[in-house]
């Protein structure tokens, strides 16, 4: 345990340091004034940059023979169309095709925060850089499932290659670190689709599954092969024609492999499952969108920028938003109304303090009596806690809507529980209440014989064992004084995931509550502790209908005993005189 805490710090710090150091790249961007579209294999096209001013002699449109470069220029042009940053203040000598002798032309970086629109673009990426490392942070210590491994995965192969992009180097060890980026953004790939394959896998055939991931195989291997070879051969001889715009797009499509999974999982998944698609496949696809036009050359540099940094933030507070609403990844993390509350008890105070303040400097002045200035304030607290009162119960109605429904209806079959006067109808109406307001996938009802413990009833997808033993650990916690046990790692009979809650009377555990995973979110603690009344309220009725049953039994079998004593009954002799001795004993007694 304590070697996996290590882990767990380190590769933190590994994610804080190369968001932090992506972050500082971000607003320390220098490049070419302009940006390079490689035109074929020998020639480039220079395209002017939103803001920037081009250089003395240079025009939009002119060309650049590539083959006529020196070394260190084919590097940075190379690490150019990688996305990548140059050093600042460092000038290349580039051979711009004029008539028969191209002419060499010097031209020095320049700071791209100067531009509006790059500007724009930073703090945008700033935001998505954020989102990406809290999002890796919760994958990486509240994730609970396979699910949540890859996704802390992706997004953690994914960071270093954004910090490696944004490295100001230049030569030889520069296309070093941009090659070592589009290393990184292969295994982010890797990541992503075993992500999705896990997520949907249930409900894909084997067939289905093993085509689409040897299609996936087959065009990372070969996107990969061309984003990693053509920078090579290009800064070695001046041949670009691995470097062609087609290539990125070629290594692009590799994020378009898990939404075409997404799409074929979509018509056999069910209706909870369809929900979080949904979500997974919009998320997925603006993604794509963004490393579509991070990876081609159709809009110009400072545009592009803008348009890759708002899809790739729309895309990843998707992803968040899927992760803490729909549980896409297993985190056993839920955002409570206590949030909400706290928010809006705050701006009530706020509000308070305000009005106080203007009542005291505006109405009363300086000369007002002591007890009117205490009555003041007062009044106003009592009027701003009925407003907070109503406040809190307009956010359960509206924001909570279907929660706060659910939670009613759960409340008042607790409280109708002790009026049920069969136990199949008490037994029936539990399971099915329970199942309706809690969204769960199952839900089972568990009564205590000589064997263990016995399944009442069930109701929903999960299948519940007919019979737990004694010393299940589910129950034994129960027994032991829990008030509800996560099965999480419990090892139980009851399934590896959901909540069970005590069926108690007087001390004793005569059943248990059990409530699998829901599809759509975590428990949170007020509905657990809505459960475990519920299931409370649940034993203490079941135990009274016990009770009450024995005791009517008991009843007619006195009755029996009177009718054979009494010679009602046409019984044998011995048999009537036996229940003389039983009446007679009943009266000593």
């Amino acid at each position: 345990m304590q070697r996996r805490y290590t882990l767990l710090v380190l590769i933190s710090v590994f994610i804080v340091v190369c968001d932090a150091a992506t972050c500082w790249f971000l607003f320390h961007e220098y490049g070419l004034p302009f940006s390079v579209t490689i035109a074929d294999a020998h020639t480039a096209v220079v395209r002017s940059t939103g803001g920037l001013a081009l250089p003395v002699g240079i025009e939009p449109g002119d060309r650049i023979d590539l083959a006529a470069l020196n070394r260190p220029a084919r590097i940075a042009i190379s690490i150019t169309n990688l996305e990548g940053q140059l050093p600042r203040a460092r000038t290349y000598q580039l051979a711009i095709q004029r008539g028969v002798q191209p002419t060499v032309i010097p031209v020095t970086t320049v700071d791209w925060g100067t531009s509006r629109s790059l500007r724009f673009s930073q703090w945008v990426y700033f935001v998505f850089y954020v989102l990406m490392g809290c999002l890796a942070l919760l994958a990486l210590w509240r994730g609970r499932d396979r699910a949540s491994r890859y996704m802390a995965f992706w997004l953690i192969v994914w960071l270093p290659g954004f910090a490696m992009e944004g490295s100001p180097l230049d030569g030889m060890l520069g296309l070093g670190m941009q090659l070592g980026a589009l290393i990184f953004f292969l295994f982010a790939r890797i990541g992503f689709y075993m992500l999705i394959e896990t997520i949907v896998g249930e409900v894909l055939t084997p067939r289905t599954r093993t085509l689409v991931r040897s299609g996936f195989i087959v065009i990372i291997g070969l996107g990969a092969a061309l984003m990693i070879g053509g920078p090579i051969v290009f800064a070695m001889n001046g041949w670009a024609g691995l470097v062609l715009p087609v290539t990125g797009i070629i290594f692009t499509a590799s994020y378009m492999v898990p939404a075409v999974l997404l799409l074929l999982s979509y018509t056999p998944a069910n209706l909870a499952q369809r929900l979080r698609i949904r979500w997974l496949l919009l998320s997925t696809l603006l993604l794509y969108v963004s490393v579509f036009f991070s990876n081609s050359t159709l809009l110009e540099i400072a545009t592009s920028n803008v348009v890759q940094s708002v899809f790739f933030i729309l895309s990843m507070s998707g992803f968040v938003y899927t992760v803490l609403r729909h549980r896409v990844v297993d985190v056993s993390f839920v955002i409570s109304r206590a949030l909400v509350y706290t928010v809006t008890t705050s701006i009530i105070i706020g509000i308070f303090a305000a009005m106080n303040s203007v009542v005291e400097h505006a109405a009363l002045g300086h000369g007002a009596n002591l007890t009117l200035e205490l009555l003041v304030p007062l009044l106003l607290g009592i009027s701003f806690n009925t407003l907070r009162m109503r406040m809190d119960g307009y956010i359960s109605r509206f924001l909570f809507r279907r929660r706060y429904r659910a939670e009613t209806a759960l409340n008042e079959f607790a409280q109708s529980c002790a009026f049920i006067k069969e136990q199949k109808n008490l037994l029936d109406l539990a399971v099915e209440q329970v199942f309706r307001h809690s969204s769960a996938q199952g839900v089972a009802l568990y009564g205590s014989d000589h064997d263990g413990y016995a399944r009442l009833r069930s109701q929903g997808s999960l299948e519940f064992p007919g019979q737990i033993a004694t010393d299940d650990m589910g129950f034994v916690r129960l027994r032991a004084g829990e008030h509800e046990v996560d099965m999480h790692e419990l090892g139980s009979a009851l399934g590896p995931e959901g909540y069970v809650f005590p069926l108690g009377a007087r001390g004793t555990v005569i059943g248990a509550l059990v409530c699998g995973p829901r599809p759509g979110e975590q428990y949170t603690a007020d509905e657990r502790r809505l459960l475990a009344n519920v299931a409370y309220q649940v034993g203490v009725a079941l135990h009274a209908l016990r009770v009450q049953e024995s005791m009517q039994n008991l009843e007619a079998r006195a009755k029996l005993v009177d009718a054979l004593a009494s010679g009602v009954l046409p019984v044998p002799a011995e048999v009537r005189a036996k229940a003389l001795e039983l009446t007679s004993l009943a009266s000593a007694g």
